[in-house]
């Protein structure tokens, strides 16, 4: 119940009943008793919408203060943030700790900052293998303000097959982030355009065009982009087949290659995992790490792309 009182009054548009339902795994008939409860209670409850009924509270009331739980996540995201070389998002998240913890009270200050720099030091990161870009905290700003406009912006971008930058216009529309940073636009060039992924490292120099908007695609989808690929490289998908060995086949089953992947158990005990997406670069460089333990049934052209990446790193007799 409280957790239902402070949702509401985080929203201005107000909750509706399917809204507490689904937020909170109840029947329709109990969300109504939930409301009906606020509502015979001290606090007061209006109607924001009629079709639909959107529940909110008239008169803010105040928030408990931060547990240590929750100081001990916002400080376990920032350093999160740091080791993956996101120090805009770090900073943030940083500031949001301080302006929470500024609104306690001088006694509570004084317990968290003791238990929670204990349990700051108890918790490590273990470092993920790849590149360590810098990203530069302003040009993450700049872009988060063009996306949020719809403004159009200007980059010069040096990719994987050009030796200088090249300047691209684009419609910025968000980010990926993973063991490296992108950038999410639309090129609206009819030849060579389309949704395309910039690494952000790469980006040389950014030009907002402060009167120049662009209307976003009401069909785009960030998990439908993400759908057809695996990582971030839009390709072309494939039906793909990997089988695992037996003797590593259950550690294979906790992982999760793809959002449409479907494993079984053959008789030999070797785990099948199929699934549909491009990216044939980036299944390979991940596949390498599996050494000889997993078999890649198709496509060829992933075959053909692990066997080159073995012939490279083999050492000669």
């Amino acid at each position: 119940m409280l957790h239902l009182v402070y949702e509401m009054q985080a929203t201005e548009q107000g909750f509706t009943y399917k809204q507490i339902e689904d937020k909170f795994g109840v029947s329709r008939r109990t969300a109504e008793r939930m409301v009906k409860a606020i509502s015979d209670s001290f606090l007061e409850i209006e109607l924001a919408t009629k079709r639909p009924k959107r529940w909110r509270l008239k008169r803010i009331i105040p928030t408990p203060n931060l547990t240590l739980e929750q100081i001990s996540v916002l400080q376990a995201a920032s350093r999160m943030f740091e080791e993956n070389s996101m120090p805009a998002y770090s900073l943030q998240t940083d500031n949001l700790l301080k302006m929470l913890r500024a609104n306690m009270d001088s006694t509570a200050q004084r317990i968290v900052e003791h238990d929670s720099e204990i349990l700051y030091e108890s918790e490590g990161f273990v470092a993920r293998p790849g590149p360590r870009e810098y990203v530069d905290t302003e040009l993450i700003r700049e872009l988060r303000h063009a996306i949020l406009a719809c403004q159009t912006i200007s980059i010069k971008y040096t990719s994987s097959k050009e030796s200088e930058p090249r300047l691209r216009t684009v419609h910025p529309y968000g980010f990926l982030h993973g063991v490296r940073q992108y950038l999410v636009a639309f090129n609206p060039n009819p030849i060579s355009g389309g949704f395309r992924t910039y690494t952000m490292a790469k980006i040389r120099s950014l030009e907002v065009h402060e009167r120049q908007f662009f209307e976003r695609k009401a069909d785009f989808s960030f998990q439908d982009f993400l759908g057809t690929s695996f990582g971030v490289f839009q390709e072309k998908p494939y039906n793909i087949v990997w089988r695992f060995d037996s003797d590593i086949a259950q550690v294979a089953q906790e992982w999760n290659f793809h959002r449409s992947q479907k494993i079984r158990r053959m008789r030999d005990g070797r785990l099948e995992v199929s699934f549909r997406a491009g990216g044939i670069d980036e299944m390979a460089a991940h596949l390498i790490t599996w050494g000889d333990k997993v078999e890649v049934v198709r496509p060829k052209k992933l075959i053909d792309r692990l066997r080159e990446i073995r012939d490279s790193i083999r050492v000669p007799d």
